[in-house]
């Protein structure tokens, strides 16, 4: 139950007590699936991580922006503004990605744009 702050009226104490019984309700109902909702996540994790993403399920790059990313600068050098603005995405969040996987996937040019880091070929 709510406290009742100075600034609530008795009306809406009332409805947020009814709003807060609801949501205790659904919490019972789903507390049989919590095990599955902590697998999930601790599967998620474990994608990104193989995948060297950071925190796949969070506010960063998701694995399919990563595959467009990726897509896009295969056929051209791009710059962080440029890729964001293609693909619907943040421009932060674009150059944040590419800053962290600098020198492992991706190099800046001098002009500005990035391109895929060429792997070197094994010597024989």
């Amino acid at each position: 139950m709510v406290k009742k702050a100075s600034t609530i009226s008795g009306r809406k104490q009332k409805i947020i007590d009814l709003i807060d019984e609801q949501i205790a309700v659904l919490d019972s109902k789903l507390a049989k699936y919590q095990p599955l909702f902590d697998e999930r996540s601790t599967l998620l994790k474990s994608r990104a991580m193989l995948m060297n993403e950071k925190g796949g399920t969070g506010k960063g790059v998701t694995t399919g922006q990563v595959r467009d990313v990726f897509e896009k600068l295969e056929s051209a050098s791009l710059s962080a503004p440029q890729i964001a603005d293609e693909l619907g995405m943040n421009q932060s969040t674009v150059r944040s990605h590419l800053s962290r996987h600098a020198g492992v996937h991706y190099e800046k040019g001098d002009d500005g744009t990035w391109s895929l880091l060429e792997e070197d070929e094994e010597e024989e």
